[in-house]
């Protein structure tokens, strides 16, 4: 071997070394960070340090090595460290680590159990794909920023395409954004039983970006529009939960003993209760007289099901008990009646 280049051999054994010892520093140092990080975690009742210590452990062993490879080049000869090349590789390097760290701490909160209860599923996914793409194109563009491409005839590009998509498809933004609105404050959820103004009733399958798509009457399907279903008054008969109260309407004679009807009407709904599938547990039925109608006394009495779609059969053993009792002990269920004064003698009509 030429004596010539025992230096050269040597300078590139000093860059070894030194990306040795730098690597070997760093992960040690990064090695006592972590676990004092852990413990820490560990120690604390909360869910996002653990969430932090996650996101944290890739990327900082990145750093390790791109810090090991940046201070060998600077040490390597022939001026490598200081080559244009090597200038535009480390910022490039350091801009996608740091698009990267982002893009990863998201995902890692968008799939951290700190979130249960918080956001469901299609939020979640939601977020994190729209947060990703925003995170990339940024990326993107510093990086062509960094390499000397000038990003300003993109930027106004994309601003005047972003214009002629807008106007061109107004229905399917404004369906879009709506499902935004519907994943991110859930008025309902897949499985809720909803009725929607206009006469919508069923069962969510699913909720979309364009439409929403309900179980309606147990074999079909209605698809909404977002857009649509955003702007319109629901009632979802599952939030807060499944239990519904509902009322039974009924009327008595007027000559009827009302504390024979209010004791009687409730001995029939509390049997009811008792024996029919679907009735909230634990509900005690009540009765509250609401005024005199025009052939009799109203009343309602409030019935509890454990889910909205039991209440059709509570209502049917119900009207069917309270007819066999009344008949059995003698209360009277009236007919329309009027009383017509005809050349002063009073004459009653059944209508």
């Amino acid at each position: 071997m030429p004596l010539s280049r025992l230096p050269e051999i040597g300078a590139w054994l000093w860059v070894a070394a030194t990306f040795a010892g730098v690597l070997v520093g760093g992960s040690v140092a990064w090695h006592f960070i972590h676990r004092n990080l852990q413990r820490w975690a560990k120690a604390s009742p909360g869910h996002w340090d653990d969430v932090l210590v996650e996101w944290l452990t890739a990327p900082a062993r990145v750093l390790v090595v791109m810090s090991a490879v940046v201070v060998a080049s600077n040490v390597a000869p022939h001026g490598i460290g200081q080559h244009p090349l090597s200038t535009y590789a480390q910022k490039i390097a350091g801009v996608l680590l740091v698009f990267w760290t982002l893009d990863r701490g998201l995902r890692t909160a968008m799939s951290s159990r700190a979130l249960d209860g918080r956001l469901r599923g299609p939020s979640r996914v939601l977020i994190a794909t729209v947060g990703r793409a925003v995170i990339l194109a940024m990326g993107g563009l510093i990086v062509l920023d960094t390499v000397g491409i000038s990003i300003t005839p993109i930027l106004a590009s994309l601003g005047v395409g972003s214009v002629a998509v807008a106007l061109a498809a107004q229905d399917t933004l404004s369906n879009l954004f709506s499902g935004f609105y519907v994943l991110l404050d859930e008025p309902i959820r897949v499985g809720d039983l909803v009725e929607i103004e206009g006469g919508f009733m069923g069962v969510v399958q699913r909720v979309g970006w364009r439409s929403t798509r309900l179980l309606v009457g147990g074999t079909n399907t209605a698809v909404i529009p977002n857009s649509k279903l955003a702007t319109a008054r629901l009632i979802n008969y599952n939030m807060p939960d499944t239990r519904t109260i509902f009322s039974v309407s009924l009327s008595v004679a007027r000559q009827a003993d009302l504390d024979a009807v209010e004791r009687e009407t409730l001995q029939v709904a509390r049997d009811v209760m008792n024996r029919t599938p679907g009735a909230l547990a634990g509900f005690e039925p009540v009765l509250r007289f609401t005024g005199f109608a025009d052939s009799g006394i109203s009343f309602n009495v409030a019935l509890g099901a454990a889910e909205h779609g039991g209440q059709d059969l509570l209502r049917h053993e119900f009207l069917k008990a309270i007819q066999r009792r009344y008949q059995k002990v003698g209360i009277e269920v009236p007919y329309p009646q009027r009383t017509l004064h005809v050349n002063g003698a009073e004459k009653r009509a059944l209508t």
